[in-house]
């Protein structure tokens, strides 16, 4: 007989599995917490790949509006994150800014490194991103330590660095320093809405100091100059919209270890160097090859030679020159803005003779 007092509906809902408890259980299996420790970093990573694949080494505006985009996203979520706002997502979010973070990061290595190489711009990115690995496996309960405001901070500098001349339509120098001081501002203004001690903010200023440092030494290009394709060659040919030439083939273990390139040619043949440079719209630039040689004294300049051109062209502006009587041994060619920061440089060996050649164009 039942029992008139026992509420069969209560008991049904008793004996159901509680919801919360069934979440717990399911946070603390291995596998799932495996993916919490590791799904920050690996948003970091696949933001980083997916520009790095996706971003062109030409700045177009949808690249500009795409990194605006993450740019605004990285820092809501970090302010989110920091004040422990929306907890039942915390996951996601932290998932989604690093994702951002990395993808604006990625566009500091195409944008400004990949053109102009070099020792220690490849370092200071390598640092950055060791850095941010490592901020991983330390001090696991601060999410937002200050290794992951430093690369957010260089990667406003550098969106910065490109949006502003892309809007005002100028390349001067000045807008480099402009825009690196609204970054800050932007840097400083996010962190104090984290409500963040300031201490955290140490590692951002040494990597923005590091940067303006290596721009003014000329180890980065001057932004938003970029350049497209660029090489040394003989055999210049010009027509039908193109300029082509031969350049030496080079084995894939020069390659792969650096090894300065070599020019052959037959003697008196003259060498160029070819360059597609790509700038903001509608701007005018004036761009130069410098040619140097190396001697007991080091490097020593032997001809400029200067190109205007006028931003816009999809593929780049192209411009060349021509080195006549050129003496066998190491020369260099920087594509350079006049009177300022070098864009690119080549350095190649200058070896008289015949040797397997291939055809480049521009």
């Amino acid at each position: 007989m039942t029992n008139p007092t026992e509420n069969p509906v209560e008991s049904t809902i008793s004996d159901a599995p509680n919801p919360s408890s069934l979440i717990d259980r399911v946070r603390e299996h291995p596998l799932v917490r495996w993916l919490e420790h590791w799904v920050p970093l690996g948003g970091f990573v696949g933001g980083f790949v997916f520009d790095s694949l996706t971003l062109g080494r030409r700045v177009e505006w949808y690249d500009l509006l795409l990194l605006s985009a993450y740019a605004v996203f990285a820092s809501l979520a970090m302010i989110l994150i920091s004040r422990q706002v929306f907890p039942k997502i915390r996951g996601l979010l932290i998932f989604s800014c690093q994702f951002a973070i990395g993808a604006m990061f990625s566009a500091l290595v195409v944008l400004y490194f990949k053109s102009a190489g070099g020792l220690m711009p490849t370092l200071f990115v390598i640092g950055l991103f060791a850095g941010m690995v490592a901020n991983e496996f330390l001090h696991k309960h601060e999410r937002l330590r200050s290794l992951v405001w430093a690369i957010y901070a260089i990667s406003v500098v550098m969106w910065l660095n490109f949006l502003l001349p892309h809007l005002l339509k100028s390349v001067k120098p000045a807008w480099f320093y402009v825009s690196t001081i609204l970054a800050c501002v932007a840097v400083v203004g996010t962190h104090k809405l984290a409500k963040l001690p300031l201490k955290s903010l140490r590692a951002s200023g040494a990597a923005i100091a590091a940067l303006v440092v290596m721009y003014m030494f000329g180890l980065v290009p001057p932004v938003p100059l970029v350049l497209e394709k660029g090489f040394v060659c003989t055999d210049f040919t010009k027509g039908s919209g193109e300029y082509a030439c031969m350049a030496d083939e080079q084995g894939a273990v020069a390659r792969f270890l650096g090894l300065t390139p070599t020019v052959t040619r037959k003697a008196g043949d003259p060498v160029y160097a070819l360059s597609a440079v790509s700038a903001p719209t509608d701007a005018d630039v004036v761009v130069e090859h410098r040619w140097y040689q190396h001697t007991e004294d080091g490097w020593q300049p032997r001809d400029t030679m200067q190109f205007t051109m006028k931003g816009g062209r999809k593929e780049g502006w192209r411009f060349w020159s021509r080195k006549r009587n050129i003496a066998p041994g190491l020369w260099r060619v920087e594509t350079a803005l006049h009177g300022g920061g070098v864009v690119a440089r080549q350095d190649m060996e200058i070896v008289e003779g015949e040797g397997p050649k291939q055809p480049k164009s521009l």
